[in-house]
Order: C-alpha cells, then sequence, then structure tokens
C-alpha cells in the first residue's frame, strides 16, 4: 500500500501500522469472534467498536475517519450508532464503495494499483451523521449499553411536556405527578398561567 500510494505522490508516505493495531474482536469467553449473526456476538462486536473509538475520540487532537464500507449490514449500522454517540464536529463518517465489476467478484481484497484507470476508482460519499459526542452531559464511562441507555433517558426526561394537568394542588403529566403545598401551588399555577400568556 506504501508503495502504490508513494507511486503517485511528491514525497513518501508512510503508514506508522503494526500487528497491535489490527482489533480481533472476541466474546465474553475470550474466544474469536468468525461471523457476528446472533444478538450476543453483535452487542460484543458493539462494545468494541464503541470502545475502539472512544479510545479515539478522547483526544482532542485526534481526528477520526470513520467508514460504513465491508462487512455485515449490522456492522455498518453499529459504525453508524457508535460514531454519532462519541464523535466530534471534525470527525467524519464515510462510506466507500469499489467499481460494479469488481464489488461482483469474488475476491478477499481490492486496491486500486493505478489511480489513472478509470476502471479502478473508488468513490468516496460523506455520510451525514449526527454528532452528539461533545453534548451529553455525563462521563462516557462504562460499556456502550450503559452509555446508550443513559443517553436514551436523558433524552426522554428532557422531551418537552405535551401535556400537563394541575387538579387543586396536583400536577400531572404523562411522565409523573406531584402534589405541592397549597400556597406553592399557587405560585406555580401563576407562573404557569404568566408563561402561557406571555
Amino acid at each position: 500500500l506504501e508503495n502504490e500510494l508513494s507511486k503517485n505522490s511528491e514525497q513518501k508516505v508512510k503508514f506508522n501500522l503494526n500487528q497491535s493495531d489490527i482489533i480481533v474482536v472476541k466474546d465474553s469467553n475470550g474466544n474469536e469472534i468468525e461471523d457476528a449473526r446472533l444478538s450476543k456476538e453483535n452487542f460484543d462486536l458493539m462494545n468494541e467498536i464503541f470502545d475502539t473509538l472512544r479510545y479515539y475520540s478522547n483526544n482532542s487532537d485526534w481526528r477520526i475517519t470513520a467508514t460504513i464500507a465491508g462487512g455485515r449490514k449490522s456492522m455498518s449500522t453499529m459504525m453508524s450508532t457508535c460514531f454519532q454517540m462519541l464523535a466530534r464536529k471534525k470527525d467524519e463518517l464515510i462510506h466507500i464503495i469499489a467499481p460494479n465489476h469488481i464489488m461482483y467478484k469474488e475476491i478477499d481484497w481490492y486496491f486500486p494499483s493505478d489511480p489513472s484507470d478509470p476502471k479502478q476508482k473508488l468513490d468516496i460519499s460523506l455520510v451525514p451523521t449526527l454528532k452528539i459526542g461533545d453534548f451529553i452531559p455525563f462521563t462516557k464511562d462504562g460499556s456502550f449499553s450503559d452509555i446508550f441507555d443513559k443517553m436514551q433517558t436523558y433524552f426522554f426526561d428532557n422531551s418537552p411536556l405535551e401535556e400537563l394537568k394541575i387538579s387543586k394542588n396536583i400536577f400531572s403529566s404523562k411522565k409523573e405527578s406531584f402534589k405541592l403545598p397549597p400556597m406553592l401551588a399557587s405560585y406555580l399555577r401563576y407562573f404557569i398561567i404568566k408563561r402561557i400568556n406571555s
């Protein structure tokens, strides 16, 4: 790869990759996951993707470029979900698509050896996604499921009230109901009426 890219560059291209940069996903028993087909395998994979993205997103000097290309459709969905939860404004999610005549061949790996050949051209598109990593009001410690549940609860709890029923000093919505001492209830009723009329 370095040699191919260096041929078409004014300077030598060098990647600092080694064996430790290759992540092999394992299940909770330490066995390598050969194919993520079941829910349990997918959750193990989701945790690995989340942990890896969290590691890189915690360094403000790094920019993440993640791709949803390759693998099963569920893996692309996992990458998109984890990226959305952790990405900062400068990070980007992309999709890389090889030419159709290459995609339909039974090959293990494809890399265009001649960038000037239009038949080898790769298409790259940005994938629009919400990036909420900088805006969640709690730490990102814990597993994917822990953070996902915290986010889901936070958004549900902070959704606007659709309805508020007031009966004397009892205030009720679809989410909760509470009772105030009569004097405090009268203050709250007053402020609510002022807010409605403002």
